[in-house]
């Protein structure tokens, strides 16, 4: 997709910003898959026969659990003409986003035991290298990315196993944006975490787009209690 999305009739657009979030609930009359979707304003509508995404701001945020619950932050634009009542193009644009370390790497260690990771930003992620040193106890060295939140009455916690290993050493490279630029055509009601994965095709859980992540290191040892190390991983606006 190229820089602009150009319509065969000029649209009426009201540009603003689309949150969605979705949950379960296991009361029995309620129990079930939930999903509301808002959209606030930022701007009064205009009729346009284009939209150049160079000029639409990248502050997007995507994240779903493997149940689908999770939530969607996203510029956007309400159609208002006849007919497309309830209708928003949702931008997911990663150019003005960027990857910010607290730490460049992380180590946990016990009596005997050390393991460290090595933490190095990329083009749209991070590469993760986990070394394990004087392995004498630990079953295994896991990587584990997560981030928590709350929106309204939602309070959300969507964590992903980026890397175990149970040799020597083992690394890979974990994406939090997306590659190329998304654009997404949808109805409100038809609009939430999870049916989005599923849309664009993605393996949950999904940890993409602004915000504030921890990476944390862990020691898995058999019949004791694991030992953890943590750093901090911010996708902010690029200054």
């Amino acid at each position: 997709m190229g820089s602009k999305l150009i319509f065969s009739n000029p649209l009426t657009l009201e540009p603003g910003r689309v949150t969605s979030v979705g949950y379960w609930i296991g009361i029995a009359r309620r129990r079930g898959y939930y999903h509301e979707t808002r959209f606030v304003p930022a701007g009064k509508p205009l009729v346009q026969g284009d939209l150049d995404f160079t000029k639409i701001s990248s502050g997007y945020k995507v994240l779903v659990a493997p149940d689908g619950a999770g939530v969607v932050e996203a510029p956007a634009f309400k159609i208002r003409d006849p007919g497309f009542e309830n209708f928003f193009i949702l931008v997911f644009n990663s150019s003005g986003l960027e990857i910010e370390l607290k730490r460049d790497s992380v180590s946990a260690s016990t009596s005997g035991e050390y393991s460290r990771v090595d933490i190095k930003v990329i083009k749209d992620g991070l590469e993760l290298t986990v070394t394990r040193f004087m392995v004498t106890c630990s079953k295994t060295t896991r990587l584990d990315i997560y981030t928590s939140g709350r929106i309204g009455d939602v309070t959300y916690y969507i964590s992903d196993t980026a890397l175990k290993v149970k040799l020597r050493k083992g690394s890979c490279k974990y994406r939090l944006l997306f590659e190329e630029l998304i654009v997404v055509i949808t109805h409100r009601d038809a609009l939430s975490p999870g049916r989005l994965a599923k849309a664009l095709k993605l393996k949950t859980p999904i940890l993409h787009g602004i915000g504030r992540y921890r990476l944390r290191l862990i020691l898995e040892i058999p019949f004791k209690e694991d030992v953890i190390s943590e750093t901090e991983i911010n996708v902010i606006p690029k200054m």
